[in-house]
Parts: structure tokens; C-alpha cells; sequence
């Protein structure tokens, strides 16, 4: 959930919001009262959003510490997402289908490295049955392809058009 101010001020269309009945229905509430509400976001459809008043919140929700976004992050946001195990992708991107996920660290067991050259490397640099694989943020690229260690571009970095596709 996002706080309907916050949801307005960052450009967001109030005419994409579902209102229930008894809070379009200013049952006297001041338009102060209303702002302090917020705006939820069904998880398998981000288009699919409504209004939540604070009344009903206090009574029947709980907050999440972190803020939810579906689109228009920055850079930062985007990693934060990635470590949530969601994927991203840039709005200003040209391929279709592109976009960015993190295969986190691990303790892999050698015996399921299949490459040679790299079980030769691990047997004879590391040694032992598991060895410690480093994070890394793979690409899922236009012609369905992974890239292995995407590294973002400066535009990448300043862009504030990332979202969230999961």
C-alpha cells in the first residue's frame, strides 16, 4: 500500500483507482481525512488499484515496513527489489521481454558443476565437496537468451523509469 498522497504526488492517475461506495460517500470526512488513506495494489494485476481509508486500515490492516512501487523507481529501488527475489526492467528499454533478476549467493556442491573448465577450476583452486558462489544480477535478454553478470550502463544507474514485473 502506498499513502494516497504520496500516490498522487508522484504523477499517478486517481481515475485508475477503485473507490468503494462508503468512502466515495463523504461520510463526514474532511479532505484531510481522505489524504490520510492509501492506495493498494492487487499483486497479480499492478492496473488493478483502490482506495483504502485509514478507519479501515487502523482497524483491519497492518503496515509494511518497506514502500511498494510498481513503477517509476530509481536505480537504488530497483536493486532493493532485485534482492527481493522480484524482477525489473527499464521502461526505456527496446527489447521486448528483457529484464533482470538476482541469483543470489550460495554454497554450491562441486559435483553439480557440469562445465569441465570450471569444475577444473573449483577442484583445483577450492577443493572440497561445496565452494562459495558470489551473487550476481543475470539478464533475460530480447531473443530469450540469460547473460551472466549484467553490469548497468550510466543511464542505467540515472534512470528513474524501472519497474517492478513481479
Amino acid at each position: 500500500m502506498v499513502p494516497f498522497k504520496e500516490f498522487i504526488s508522484s504523477g499517478n492517475d486517481l481515475l485508475k483507482v477503485s473507490i468503494s461506495s462508503p468512502d466515495a460517500v463523504a461520510q463526514n470526512h474532511s479532505v484531510e481525512e481522505f489524504e490520510k488513506g492509501f492506495i493498494a495494489r492487487n499483486p497479480k494485476n499492478h492496473d488493478d488499484l483502490w482506495y483504502v481509508s485509514k478507519k479501515y486500515f487502523d482497524d483491519n490492516l497492518e503496515p509494511v515496513n518497506e514502500p511498494v512501487h510498481s513503477s517509476g523507481l530509481n536505480f537504488g529501488q530497483a536493486i532493493e527489489t532485485l534482492k527481493q527475489g522480484k524482477r525489473v526492467a527499464r521502461q526505456g528499454w527496446n527489447g521486448k521481454g528483457m529484464f533482470l533478476f538476482l541469483l543470489p549467493a550460495a554454497t554450491v556442491p562441486t559435483k553439480a558443476i557440469y562445465d569441465p573448465t570450471l569444475r577444473s577450476v573449483i577442484e583445483s583452486e577450492v577443493g572440497g565437496e561445496t565452494f562459495e558462489a558470489l551473487g550476481s544480477i543475470r539478464m533475460f535478454t530480447a531473443d530469450k537468451k540469460i547473460l551472466t553478470g549484467w553490469l548497468a550502463s550510466q543511464t542505467d544507474i540515472l534512470s528513474e523509469d524501472w519497474v517492478v514485473l513481479d
